[in-house]
């Protein structure tokens, strides 16, 4: 192949059931996992778009939703350990191997927020 061509590599784990999308670019991978999706060098999502989550660990600060995905984006809202938000949209993966999802929390308060930080420490989780 020529330095211009894309395309897409697909493996099924024989024993994991684990399914490796990859552009042959080497980019942009994803793995699914049991129908949850999770970034490469992440951590298995818990969650998915139409899911009721909280903010989980959030070592008594609050959980920033930005409005764009990165760490290094500004957050425009914080929210409290507990709260409940709706994910709306995503999962978007950033270079970091993090997943981001959008989330609604009320009318006003809508945003992207990290699955999990540090690729072990989850900061949301599905609401009971």
């Amino acid at each position: 192949m020529d330095g211009n061509t894309s395309g897409v590599f697909v493996a099924i784990g024989d024993k994991t059931g684990e399914v490796l999308i990859n552009e042959l670019s080497g980019v942009n991978i994803t793995i699914i996992r049991d129908g949850k999706v999770a970034c490469s060098n992440g951590i298995p999502s818990r969650v998915k778009v139409g899911d009721v989550i909280r903010a989980a660990y959030t070592d008594g600060g609050r959980l920033k939703i930005r409005d764009e995905i990165g760490f290094e984006k500004a957050d425009k809202h914080r929210v409290a350990e507990g709260t409940k938000m709706t994910i709306v949209g995503g999962p978007e993966c950033t270079n970091d191997g993090v997943t981001w999802w959008k989330v609604k929390v009320s009318a006003d308060v809508k945003g992207w927020v990290a699955e999990y930080w540090h690729g072990d420490e989850y900061l949301i989780e599905p609401a009971p």
